[in-house]
């Protein structure tokens, strides 16, 4: 081996060695970014008029208070009893696919 020559390592080099900066502030800005997308998911933003109108209905299951923000919670859609049923057939069988549990096995 001639004395200039680099050594030769085996396997792959060490993604330690070989990452970018420039990635982990990629990554940093895109946990951001889908942090803020997904926060407010589920919520509608109505005006505060339309929002007394509908307290004073009584549509609210639930209303919670803060410094900046109120929130009024829906109640739940009623199922009708084939529905429930299924739901809860389903519940108890798994995720489909899977076959049958280990625990049930002979």
């Amino acid at each position: 081996m001639a004395r200039n020559e680099p050594r030769k390592t085996e396997g792959p080099p060490s993604p330690l060695k070989t990452a970018s900066p420039f990635g982990y502030v990629l990554l940093l800005l895109g946990f951001f970014l889908s942090r803020n997308l997904f926060d407010e998911a589920g919520v509608r933003t109505v005006p505060y008029s339309d929002f007394k109108v509908a307290l004073k209905e009584g549509r609210f299951e639930r209303v919670q208070l803060s410094d900046t923000w109120i929130r009024g919670y829906l109640p739940a859609p009623p199922q009708d009893e084939a529905a429930a049923k299924a739901s809860e057939e389903a519940a108890r069988r798994g995720p489909p696919g899977l076959g049958r549990p280990a625990a049930s096995l002979p």
